[in-house]
């Protein structure tokens, strides 16, 4: 099935290139939902060394967001900042409450922030993604999960999760009518599916 999906669209993208880009839409998350993505607590603390007391407070705030209490994680990370400087970790927690409260600009910046200090990491562009979906923001998406390919496909242990989201750009780009990357991202699906076919039988 991927694969005749796949040739219909290279396909018909093939027969637009002739015509004029389609402008994106804001893509219907009724009929495409990117998936909730991992928690990112479990990454948190894997980003180099800290002195105790910093730890010791990155953990209780950590804490409070995993309690589902955001206002205090995000106060807690707030003052974090605010004494130390730029900490990815903190910045991650502090996207994170920032999302649970629906303050969707508060947690792009935070997020952005962390992937500006780190952008070879999944944790801080998993938030973008996952914020892209709450805020039907497909070009925050895009740029989000085009990160994440890259990051997973470092990796034979994860090429599975980069192909999940190039699945997910997939779509995004068949949703907002933007045909040719999205045969770009089909051909490289199917590449990536021909060169291991056993290792990808879940997309049959």
């Amino acid at each position: 099935w991927l694969i005749e999906h796949l040739c219909l669209l290279l396909r018909f993208a093939s027969r637009r290139t002739s015509q004029s880009s389609c402008s994106a839409r804001a893509f219907d998350t009724k009929k495409t939902r990117l998936q909730a993505l991992p928690g990112l607590g479990h990454q948190v603390w894997q980003t180099g060394a800290m002195a105790p007391p910093v730890k010791t407070k990155l953990k209780a705030a950590h804490a409070l967001l995993q309690q589902g209490s955001f206002t205090e994680a995000l106060n807690a990370c707030e003052e974090l900042l605010k004494a130390t400087g730029p900490s990815y970790e903190a910045l991650l927690i502090a996207g994170k409450a920032a999302f649970g409260l629906k303050q969707f600009e508060q947690a792009h910046k935070a997020y952005q922030k962390a992937a500006e200090i780190n952008d070879d990491v999944a944790p801080a562009w998993q938030g973008l993604a996952q914020l892209a979906e709450a805020s039907n923001d497909y070009e925050l998406a895009v740029a989000a999960n085009e990160h994440l390919v890259k990051i997973f496909g470092r990796s034979s242990d994860t090429k599975a999760r980069s192909m999940d989201c190039q699945a997910k750009l997939l779509a995004l780009h068949e949703e907002a009518g933007q045909y040719s990357p999205a045969a770009a991202v089909a051909q490289a699906l199917m590449e990536h599916y021909e060169a291991d076919k056993t290792q990808h039988l879940h997309y049959l």
